[in-house]
C-alpha cells in the first residue's frame, strides 16, 4: 500500500507548486493529498484543483479532519502558520519535511546599502527605511519579551536547501534533524522550445495585486498605481516599435487573467510557461520581487530590472532589489523618466561573474548535481 504524503499550504496552491514538487512523479509512489488553507485568510480564490484537493474554511474544520494515516507532511507558509500546524499534527506519527529551494533567502539590510541609498539622494525612501528598521527592531524586542519559556518551535525531520547561503543559514538549526543540499527546481527544469520568433519577456510579479499580500497582512505595500502600469506600457511600446520585436508578459501563476489583461492591453500574456519563455527570449525584464529571475540567470539571459517612481518609494521592493543587484550588477531602468531608456542598447549585457556567484549562493552549491532532483528528494523521503 502506498504511504500518504500531505501538503498543507497557507497560500493558494497553484499549478506551479504542483510542478515544483513533482507531484505527477510522486503520485507513482505516494498517495498525495493537498490541503489549501488560503480560504481561512483569503476566501473565494481557487487556483488549483485535484481529486485529492481539500480547502477548509476554518482551523476547527481542519482539526476535525482524520489525519491518523498520514506518513509525511510538507508545510508551506509563514513560521507562524507552520508552528500552528505543527502543534496540531505533532501527536500523530508524521514525519515533517521542509523545502527552501525555490526562493532566495535574504537577510537584514546592511549598513552600506543604507548609505548607498542616501548617496543616491532618495531622502523619502531613506526615511521609510529608517522607520521600518526601527519598527522591526521593536517587534523583535517585543517578541523576545513575550516569549514563553516553554514555547517550542516546530520540528523538522528533513529539510531540503539550495545554495550556500541557505545551507549556512540552516546548518546549525537544532529544529531540523537532517539537512540535504539540492539544486532549485528551476535549475533542474529542462525547457522545450515554444517560440521561434524574436521577443523579450517581462516577468510580472502581481505588483500591488498579489493575493499573498492579504494572507500575510503586509502593511508596507504601496497602493495600486495606474501610473506605474501606464509607464511600463509606454516603455514596452517604445521597445516594440524601435526594435521590431514583441514584448510578452509572463504572468504570475496566481493571476486573475480577466482583470490582468486590462493592465497590459497591447501585449500577449502567457501563464505557467515562464521557464520556456525565458529560455527562448532575447532578454528578460523584471522587478526584483520575483523568484522567476532565477530562470534568467540559469539560462544566461540578459536581465534588466525595471522600476518606476512609485516602486522606488516602497521599502520591501527596493530592499530586495539592492540585495539582488549587489551581486548581479545588472542594468536598472526607471521607466518613469523617458530619457532613461532611449539608449537602451547599452543595457543589453550579462555580468557572468555576478550570475555565477548568484547561482552558488541561492540556486545551487558548487558541488551539487543538477540532475535527478526528484529522484534524490524521493530517496531521502523514503529513508525517513
Amino acid at each position: 500500500m502506498k504511504k500518504k504524503l500531505l501538503f498543507i499550504w497557507e497560500y493558494p496552491f497553484t499549478k506551479q507548486h504542483y510542478n515544483q514538487f513533482f507531484l505527477k512523479y510522486f503520485k507513482k509512489f505516494f498517495k498525495i493529498q493537498i490541503i489549501d488553507c488560503s480560504d481561512i485568510f483569503h476566501p473565494n480564490k481557487i487556483f488549483f484543483k485535484d481529486t485529492n484537493f481539500y480547502k477548509p474554511k476554518t482551523i476547527c474544520e481542519l482539526e476535525k479532519k482524520n489525519l491518523n494515516r498520514i506518513n509525511y507532511v510538507i508545510l508551506g507558509g509563514s513560521d507562524f502558520f507552520k508552528n500552528k500546524l505543527y502543534f496540531l499534527l505533532k501527536n500523530y506519527r508524521i514525519k515533517f519535511i521542509d523545502f527552501y529551494i525555490t526562493y532566495p533567502i535574504f537577510h537584514s539590510l546592511r549598513f552600506y546599502h543604507l548609505i548607498r541609498i542616501i548617496l543616491d539622494f532618495r531622502i523619502t525612501f531613506s526615511l521609510n527605511i529608517l522607520y521600518n528598521l526601527v519598527v522591526n527592531k521593536l517587534k523583535i524586542l517585543k517578541n523576545y519579551l513575550n516569549k514563553s519559556k516553554d514555547k517550542i518551535r516546530y520540528k523538522i525531520d528533513l529539510r531540503f536547501v539550495s545554495g550556500d547561503l541557505a545551507k549556512k543559514y540552516f546548518i546549525n538549526d537544532s529544529n531540523a534533524k537532517k539537512i540535504i543540499e539540492v539544486c532549485s527546481y528551476e535549475y533542474s527544469f529542462k525547457p522545450k522550445f515554444i517560440y521561434k520568433n524574436k521577443f523579450a519577456v517581462f516577468l510580472d510579479n502581481l505588483t500591488f495585486t498579489h493575493p499573498d499580500i492579504l494572507i500575510l497582512n503586509i502593511k508596507d505595500k504601496t497602493k495600486f498605481s495606474h501610473s506605474h502600469f501606464r509607464q511600463l506600457n509606454n516603455f514596452f511600446n517604445f521597445l516594440e516599435k524601435k526594435y521590431n520585436f514583441k514584448v510578452i508578459i509572463a504572468a504570475h501563476p496566481k493571476v486573475n487573467l480577466k482583470k490582468f489583461k486590462s493592465l497590459y492591453p497591447n501585449n500577449e500574456i502567457i501563464i505557467n510557461k515562464t521557464p520556456e519563455l525565458v529560455f527562448c527570449s532575447q532578454f528578460v525584464m523584471a522587478h526584483s520581487t520575483t523568484s522567476a529571475i532565477n530562470t534568467a540567470i540559469i539560462y544566461k539571459k540578459p536581465l534588466i530590472f525595471l522600476t518606476t517612481d512609485v516602486l522606488e518609494t516602497e521599502y520591501r521592493y527596493y530592499k530586495e532589489l539592492l540585495f539582488k543587484n549587489t551581486i548581479l550588477k545588472q542594468p536598472l531602468i526607471n521607466v518613469s523618466v523617458k530619457k532613461n531608456y532611449f539608449d537602451f542598447d547599452k543595457y543589453h549585457f550579462i555580468n557572468f561573474k555576478g550570475y555565477q556567484e548568484y547561482i552558488y549562493k541561492y540556486i545551487k552549491s558548487k558541488y551539487v548535481r543538477s540532475s535527478c532532483l526528484k529522484e534524490k528528494i524521493l530517496a531521502e523521503i523514503v529513508k525517513l
